[in-house]
């Protein structure tokens, strides 16, 4: 089992900074792999894979950066991970815009969250993917630069970088650091998945029609109007991106299963989004930016819808052909 951390502050203030791109990172996996963040043994949040044929759990401590260390062991004692198969990413200011960096062990090169990490552990012998944020102007403080947002002129280059860090962090799990050193290391151009494989593998193109199920918790200081009006907002934007929202279903106020921004309680919603493959990345960055969300998750859905008809198409076929079998010779 590998465990995958991706390093971040906790909260909507924090969303979309520098400093959060770990958080990114992990959110792009757990979707690509269809799952859903639940509480942890730790002060995380953690998404995992379950069965025998489980191989990575992905973990976003809900400590601020510079207590990461605490949580990390904890999940590493609990799950009984071993250090080989611990991979802890990150941002990087001494690194270009965009550029990724694996590393075997080493360090914390200046980082707070690196620095509690090894702290805790005990040791720098770990994995990490440092992914580069730039410095910017150096007669700004490092903490202001970490904790800003990126420039409108930077948001593509940085999109793209979290999904070949996610590709990284794939080949990891699959293949080993090695392998995941040798290619992606210091490479922007290095291959970037941004559809899932078995459309890939298919070779349907990004405008095809796709279904995905967005699920956003809304803050309990948003009134039903205000909730009301949130859904009309995303419509628009779906709408703006080629896509519509074929279904609607408000849960309404629950308990959180875990505490957020000091909040216990939330508004959760469902929309069934219809929309060109091309529309994810944009709506995900814009519900990032909404303070009114505690969370949100985008999820896939199609294709499972398609491999439930294929199994059904599949079940008839053999029923007909027993049936045939079965059938009297004329």
């Amino acid at each position: 089992m590998r465990l995958i951390v991706g390093l971040g502050n906790p909260g909507a203030q924090y969303r979309g900074t520098r400093h959060n791109i770990g958080f990114e990172v992990i959110d792009v996996l757990a979707r690509r792999l269809d799952l859903r963040f639940e509480s942890a043994p730790a002060d995380a949040v953690l998404a995992r894979q379950r069965g025998p044929a489980a191989r990575v759990m992905l973990a976003k401590p809900l400590t601020y950066m510079n207590r990461s260390g605490g949580a990390v062991q904890a999940l590493r004692h609990y799950f009984r991970i071993e250090p080989e198969a611990l991979l802890v990413v990150a941002d990087d200011v001494n690194l270009p815009l965009g550029r990724l960096r694996g590393r075997k062990n080493g360090s914390d090169g200046g980082h707070n969250g690196f620095a509690s990490i090894i702290a805790s552990l005990g040791t720098g012998d770990f994995a990490r993917l440092r992914i580069g944020v730039g410095r910017g102007d150096t007669r700004r403080s490092l903490t202001a630069h970490v904790l800003a947002r990126f420039g409108a002129d930077e948001q593509e280059e940085m999109e793209a970088a979290v999904e070949r860090a996610a590709d990284a962090v794939e080949t990891f799990v699959e293949d080993g650091i090695d392998r995941m050193m040798n290619r992606f290391n210091g490479d922007r151009e290095a291959p970037c998945r941004r559809v899932p494989a078995a459309a890939e593998s298919e070779g349907r193109p990004m405008s095809e029609t796709r279904q995905y199920e967005v699920v956003y918790v809304v803050s309990p200081e948003i009134t039903e109007e205000g909730v009301t009006e949130l859904h009309e907002r995303i419509a628009e934007i779906v709408g703006q991106l080629g896509g519509s929202i074929d279904k609607t279903d408000n849960w309404g106020r629950r308990r959180l299963a875990y505490e957020i921004d000091r909040h216990r309680e939330g508004t959760y919603v469902i929309e069934l989004v219809t929309g060109p493959g091309t529309l994810v990345t944009e709506l995900d960055r814009r519900l990032r930016v909404m303070e009114q969300l505690l969370r949100h998750l985008i999820v896939r859905v199609d294709e499972d819808l398609r491999k439930a008809r294929r199994a059904r198409e599949r079940r008839q076929s053999r029923e007909q052909r027993r049936q045939a079998k079965r059938a009297p010779a004329g």
